[in-house]
C-alpha cells in the first residue's frame, strides 16, 4: 500500500493561517445604528438630562452654521478597530450638508476604551488630523478618566464647534434637514384629518355647485389650509389632492351616488394615509449627506 506522504511545512502554515483568517472574518460587525438624533447612546451613560442639553448645544449649532455634529457611545466597534467602524458609520450616516461636506462625528467605544473625531472633507481644514487629537488628549480624555463622560463629550463638543465656526462656509439656507420647529411638529399631527374634512366638505359643495366651481374652490381652501397647518409644499399638495379628489368623489346628479360610494371606504382609507403622513411629518433627525475621507484622529483613556 502506498504511504500518504505528510504535507509539508509551508503548507501546514498556509492552511492555519485561512483557518484563522476565516475564522476572524466570520465574527460579525456590529451593526450601525439608526440614525434618529444628535447624540445615540447605545449605553445608557447620559442621563436623559445630559442628552438634551448636548442635542440643544448642537441643534443651536446647526441652525446658525450649517453644520452637523452627531455623537455616538456604543458598547465596543470589535471586531473592527474604531477607525474602520468611524468610517463605515460616516459612510451610512452621512452628516454635514451635501457637497459641503462639513459633519462630524465623536465616537465613544465605553468598553474598549477608545473614541474618535470623524471629520467631512468640507472641515479638515477647521479639523485637521493634528487638532483632532489635542481636543482628545486635552479636552476628553481627562474628564473620561474622571468618570465625567458627559462633561468629557461636552469638553470635546464645545472645541469643535469652536473651530467649525472660524471657518469661512456656506450660510445655512433653510431649517436643518429632519428638523422643525415646535409649532410645526404639533401642527402636522392634523395634516391627515384636514384633509379628510376637505374632502368632505368637497363633496358637500358639488352638490350645490358644479364640478369645476366646486374643485377649485376646495383647491384653494386645501392650499390655504395646509399653509396654516405646515408649510408652502404641504399646502400646495393639500390643495391638488383636495382639488381632484372633489373632482372625483364629488357628489353626482343630486349628490346622492357620489357621497355613498365614497363613505363606505373614506374612513378606513384616508384616516390611514393621513396617519402615515403625519408620522413621516419630521420629528426625526437625520444626515445631510456629507461625504467623509477618513480624516480625524483616535485616542484611549
Amino acid at each position: 500500500m502506498r504511504r500518504l506522504s505528510r504535507p509539508s511545512l509551508p503548507f501546514a502554515f498556509v492552511l492555519v493561517f485561512s483557518v484563522a483568517f476565516s475564522a476572524a472574518q466570520a465574527q460579525e460587525l456590529v451593526e450601525i445604528p439608526a440614525l434618529t438624533r444628535q447624540v445615540t447612546d447605545l449605553t445608557g451613560t447620559l442621563s436623559a438630562q445630559d442628552v438634551q442639553r448636548l442635542e440643544a448645544k448642537l441643534s443651536q449649532f446647526e441652525t446658525a452654521k450649517g453644520s452637523q455634529i452627531a455623537v455616538l457611545i456604543l458598547p465596543s466597534t470589535k471586531p473592527e478597530a474604531i477607525e474602520q467602524f468611524g468610517i463605515r458609520l460616516a459612510e451610512t450616516w452621512q452628516i454635514g450638508r451635501k457637497k459641503i461636506d462639513d459633519g462630524a462625528i465623536l465616537i465613544v467605544a465605553k468598553q474598549d476604551r477608545s473614541l474618535r473625531i470623524e471629520t467631512g472633507y468640507g472641515i479638515e481644514g477647521a479639523l485637521p488630523d493634528a487638532i483632532c487629537k489635542r481636543i482628545i488628549d486635552e479636552q476628553i480624555v481627562p474628564r473620561f478618566k474622571a468618570d465625567d463622560f458627559a462633561g468629557g463629550i461636552e469638553a470635546g463638543l464645545d472645541a469643535m464647534i469652536a473651530r467649525i465656526n472660524g471657518e469661512d462656509l456656506p450660510a445655512p439656507v433653510r431649517t436643518p434637514r429632519g428638523q422643525s420647529s415646535g409649532f410645526e411638529k404639533k401642527m402636522s399631527g392634523w395634516i391627515g384629518p384636514g384633509i379628510v374634512v376637505l374632502i368632505i366638505l368637497g363633496n358637500v359643495l358639488s352638490t350645490m355647485f358644479s364640478r369645476l366651481t366646486s374643485g377649485i374652490v376646495m383647491g384653494v381652501l386645501g392650499f390655504v389650509a395646509g399653509l396654516i397647518i405646515a408649510s408652502l409644499t404641504v399646502g400646495a399638495i393639500m390643495g391638488v389632492v383636495a382639488m381632484f379628489a372633489t373632482w372625483i368623489f364629488g357628489g353626482r346628479s343630486g349628490g346622492g351616488s357620489g357621497w355613498s360610494g365614497w363613505s363606505g371606504g373614506s374612513s378606513s382609507g384616508w384616516s390611514s394615509g393621513g396617519s402615515s403622513w403625519s408620522s413621516g411629518g419630521g420629528s426625526s433627525w437625520g444626515g445631510g449627506g456629507g461625504s467623509f475621507g477618513g480624516g480625524g484622529s483616535s485616542g484611549s483613556w
